[in-house]
């Protein structure tokens, strides 16, 4: 089942964050999740502290620029990596298209 993630700080007339809304599978903000698992496990070791400027889940500073060019854009760059500090599909090799996807959109509500 499919829902819609409206990016919480995209309505308070924040420019520089995309408003779209961001279609996520039911439940893959929620804590116990398999993409809350997946962030545990492979993620949080950078994003969880911000290595290297990873953005952190929830912190509206990290995400506006990265969020300006769309979600698409940052699934992108999640899949083919981002030179050496970002590693193709953030070394989840076994993860799906839409289990990475359900992943950013952890990240992106702040679920923890």
């Amino acid at each position: 089942m499919l829902g819609l993630l409206a990016l919480p700080w995209a309505a308070n007339g924040d420019s520089s964050a995309s408003a779209e809304a961001v279609v996520l599978a039911k439940g893959a903000t929620e804590p116990g999740s398999q993409a809350a698992q997946i962030y545990e496990t492979t993620c949080a070791t950078c994003h969880a502290e911000g290595v290297q400027g990873a953005p952190r889940p929830g912190e509206k500073a990290d995400w506006d620029g990265r969020l300006a060019p769309g979600f698409e854009e940052i699934y992108l760059n999640v899949a083919e990596g981002m030179g050496p500090s970002m590693p193709p599909r953030g070394t989840c090799d076994d993860c799906s298209d839409e289990l990475l996807r359900a992943v950013i959109q952890y990240m992106l509500a702040g679920a923890r």
